[in-house]
């Protein structure tokens, strides 16, 4: 039977590269949502040499929108051309008795993959992203269906896409494979999997290596100490949606970084859309070496393997896809920040605690006690 992966992350490519080690018959769907042609030629030339995929099918994705109603005209034009594509593209894919992955059943790639799936006699099976499996996101502030892409997807689709509010609730959809069985949503209401163990030698794999060999990133490896990562959510919006002042989030993590940084060398990830004012301050250090922003945090994580010591963060959901890749201790600061968020926003930010807890995530309450996981 052939598997069928449709990723559209870094971290759902590792997960797709990771299910498929090892087996055959599979084919890689790609719609690329981010930054970085070298990413997919360190994929193709990987494949090439290792044939865990049979082909890799890229579609099309969105650049984004322009202001201004000339602006508005050219994105009708991008997606309608965009959509039309990828639908032709899917629409060619030979399915017969297939099993189609999927990590993101709401939008429209997705829906139109799992109409054509489904009218050939296959299954279709969702794989966690993240978060939305375990809890309701709040809704957006526009409902998708007042949009006007959404009429724009319902025309070229001709009746294969429909809104679908949460994850993992499409009816087309035949299965769902996490890692948390236990603590999934009590609205999905699919037959549930554990996800296959995260493949070990996808570490050692010429993917991992050539994506590293694309960042610079050996360097990494020869270091003499352990590494600890951090990997601090984008904090400039942190402070302006959670009332925690700037400062004091940038003092708290230099804090840390001074706790360790003589038991560890402490690697930093900004959050790629980081303000220049955070990364300065924060790179006043000189113990602490930055890397570069738009590596994926997951392909990091797994191609450091053994030299990490342990990771740290707040309320990213880097943690949860990290937790799921190592078994190096993975602490959340949010319990400490915690005390410095706004009244009114404190029972959204005590969920987030409560989550990362779910997921077996550390969240000291104490610099102190944080520094103790480590050890």
């Amino acid at each position: 039977m052939r598997k069928y992966f449709f990723a559209m992350t870094p971290y759902h490519i590792i997960l797709s590269y990771s299910f498929a080690t090892g087996s055959k018959n599979n084919i890689l769907i790609l719609l690329p949502y981010f930054k970085g042609k070298g990413l997919i030629s360190a994929l193709e030339d990987s494949n090439t040499e290792e044939r865990v995929f049979d082909d890799i099918i890229l579609l099309k994705s969105y650049r984004g929108k322009e202001s201004g109603i000339s602006g508005f005209l050219k994105d009708l034009k991008h997606r309608t051309e965009i959509y039309l594509h990828n639908k032709n593209v899917i629409d060619s894919i030979p399915f017969k008795n297939s099993e189609l992955f999927i990590f993101n059943d709401i939008i429209f790639e997705s829906q139109v993959l799992m109409h054509r799936n489904r009218e050939n006699n296959g299954k279709n099976y969702y794989v966690e992203d993240g978060l939305a499996a375990y809890i309701n996101r709040p809704d957006p502030r526009v409902p998708e269906f007042l949009h006007y892409s959404f009429m724009l997807k319902k025309i070229i689709g001709r009746g294969r896409f429909s809104h679908i509010k949460h994850h993992a609730t499409h009816p087309y959809l035949d299965g769902c494979f996490v890692n948390h069985p236990d603590i999934i949503r009590e609205d999905i209401k699919l037959e549930v999997k554990r996800l296959p163990i995260y493949h070990e030698k996808l570490a050692e794999s010429s993917f991992i290596e050539r994506v590293a060999s694309y960042y610079n990133l050996s360097s990494l490896k020869d270091r003499e100490r352990d590494i600890c990562m951090v990997f601090p959510g984008n904090l400039f919006e942190i402070s302006i949606i959670y009332g925690i002042p700037l400062a004091k989030i940038t003092d708290f993590y230099l804090k840390i970084i001074e706790s360790l940084k003589d038991k560890v060398d402490v690697m930093i990830k900004f959050h790629p859309r980081e303000s220049v004012d955070v990364i300065n301050r924060m790179s006043m250090d000189e113990s602490i070496f930055p890397v570069n922003a738009t590596v994926p945090s997951e392909i990091l994580v797994t191609y450091m393997g053994n030299k990490v010591k342990a990771i740290i963060g707040d309320i990213s959901t880097t943690l949860i896809s990290s937790s799921n890749i190592t078994r190096v201790p993975v602490i959340s600061t949010a319990a400490i920040l915690g005390e410095h968020v706004k009244k009114e926003n404190l029972k959204e930010w005590d969920g987030f605690i409560r989550l990362m807890r779910m997921f077996k995530i550390k969240v000291p309450s104490e610099i102190p006690d944080l520094v103790k996981s480590i050890n």
